[in-house]
């Protein structure tokens, strides 16, 4: 006879979050999103969107959130792209937060891009593999939903670049792209990491992408 441990007879409630962006709106259901932002005032409003409650659990990367000026109750400060994969698969494999089983519905993994040129330097493209089909384990195993968030490729870029580009743009100089809303043309991290997410917004432009259906549609 097998013998099941008590967690896996426990029906785990589905979590749903609507998510906003300037010009559109997406539905997450027990599914990883990765957000990008241009600006600080966009991230600003982008967690002015969501439900302040016990239910969400933050890890903050930029070290840049307290529970106090954020409203959020549980906030894991990160200090290395190493120990944000360590607390994630503590958290899979024997969770020890405030939250119970079934109040958890949101992980978000607040500014990856804080690690970018770390693990750039270092060729460890492996790492966001290894990033996104952790989020999606947890998702599955508590019925709740994941987002990550970084900058956008104009944000890592620099003021002086954006700069240079406006003042190019206004004088007529720069040719417009028809491909400028691709995956590609607004975020640096690496493909084998979309391909494992199920939803990318680009909150200022207000584009989503469906990199984990695109690819599955490119290998028909």
């Amino acid at each position: 006879m097998k013998i099941k441990k008590l967690r896996e007879l426990i029906e785990v409630p589905k979590a749903e979050l609507v998510l906003h962006t300037r010009s559109s709106e997406v539905t997450l259901r027990n599914q990883t999103c990765h957000t990008l932002f241009k600006t600080h005032s966009e991230k600003n409003s982008f967690y002015s969107s969501l439900s302040k409650n016990s239910e969400v659990l933050i890890f903050d990367c930029d070290l840049n959130l307290s529970s106090k000026e954020s409203g959020y109750d549980n906030i894991v400060s990160i200090y290395s792209s190493a120990e944000l994969l360590q607390q994630l698969t503590q958290l899979y494999l024997n969770p020890s937060t405030p939250l119970s089983l079934q109040q958890l519905r949101l992980v978000i993994i607040e500014n990856i891009s804080v690690f970018y040129w770390t693990l750039k330097l270092g060729r460890d493209l492996n790492y966001y593999v290894q990033l996104a089909d952790l989020l999606s384990k947890i998702t599955q195993k508590y019925g709740c939903n994941a987002i990550v968030t970084s900058w956008d490729n104009d944000y890592e870029r620099g003021y002086n670049y954006n700069r240079q580009r406006s003042g190019n743009e206004a004088h007529g100089d720069v040719q417009k792209d028809p491909n400028q809303h691709t995956l590609q043309n607004v975020s640096y991290l690496p493909r084998q990491y979309y391909d494992r997410v199920d939803l990318v917004t680009h909150y200022g432009g207000g584009f989503v992408f469906e990199p984990k259906k695109e690819k599955s549609e490119r290998v028909r």
